[in-house]
């Protein structure tokens, strides 16, 4: 696993689970697989108890999940897998012929957060996979759960905050 210094070409992503937010620096054209395995070092290094948010923290890479918003703008619309659209860029060639010179520079370049549609400042949700995530790829038609809470102006600032009514002051 390589760390990515902070430079001006570098992204700030927010990965979220339930209410917890981790920041990591990602380059762009950076795989997946590696994203995937800063954030499980960030996850295990923040969390000495082996759990996040109730769950076990996995030992393996491959066993997270990343989604990204269906609307960057509002995230109470949900997210969709990162994961599903890569199977579905690597399931098309399968098959005994050669395949294209340009396919395998495309694969890759689907392969990192700017491919995906990722950008800077994003918030990306992740969660934990099992071993038996096979099941899982079958319910095509069941929307995908992700566990994401994302606090709005009113649970930060408490009407007790609000400030002096206009009698008082």
């Amino acid at each position: 696993m390589s760390k990515v210094a902070p430079s001006a070409r570098t992204w700030t992503l927010r990965f979220k689970n339930h209410t917890s937010t981790i920041l990591l620096e990602v380059d762009p054209l950076q795989s997946l697989s590696d994203v995937r395995a800063e954030l499980l070092h960030a996850l295990v290094e923040t969390s000495p108890g082996g759990k996040l948010n109730g769950q076990e923290i996995p030992q393996n890479a491959k066993h997270i999940k990343l989604g990204i918003a269906n609307d960057r703008n509002d995230l109470s619309k949900g997210y969709s897998s990162v994961v599903g659209e890569l199977e579905e860029a690597s399931d098309t060639g399968k098959g005994k012929g050669k395949a294209p010179v340009g396919s395998a520079k495309a694969d890759s370049l689907k392969d990192c957060p700017q491919g995906v549609g990722m950008k800077n400042g994003d918030v990306v949700a992740f969660k934990f996979v099992g071993n038996g995530g096979i099941a899982d790829e079958s319910t095509e038609d069941i929307i995908e759960e992700w566990d994401v809470i994302v606090p709005t102006i009113e649970d930060t600032y408490k009407e007790d905050d609000e400030g002096l009514a206009m009698d008082e002051g």
